[in-house]
């Protein structure tokens, strides 16, 4: 399971909706976690389709399979992911994600 840091999920709704950090966190931390409600997401991962509890970000599925700390390329429906934007992008149900390691070596 794949969760986000409450505060994380504020920062990234302030900067969509223009509200204030402290009013994003207040509507997120609203209700207690488990009265809330969170969809299955189901992604194509590299040609295969993966189920994630959502909202999640690019940065938290790095994470969550491994990656984290690697040099890594992410496509995102067609779009690169620049590196600084892994943490404020959020996935979407049907999302094509693809992801690519760099191996080193000569």
């Amino acid at each position: 399971m794949i969760s986000i840091d409450p505060n994380r999920l504020s920062a990234w709704l302030s900067g969509w909706f223009g509200s204030s950090e402290q009013d994003c966190l207040r509507a997120v931390t609203a209700r207690p976690a488990n009265s809330l409600k969170i969809a299955p997401m189901k992604i194509m991962l590299n040609g295969e389709s993966r189920t994630f509890e959502g909202p999640t970000s690019v940065a938290d599925l790095l994470i969550a399979l491994g990656y984290a700390g690697k040099r890594v390329a992410v496509e995102r429906n067609g779009q690169i992911v620049p590196r600084s934007a892994h943490e404020h992008s959020l996935l979407a149900d049907d999302d094509q994600i693809e992801i690519v390691v760099a191996v080193g070596g000569g």
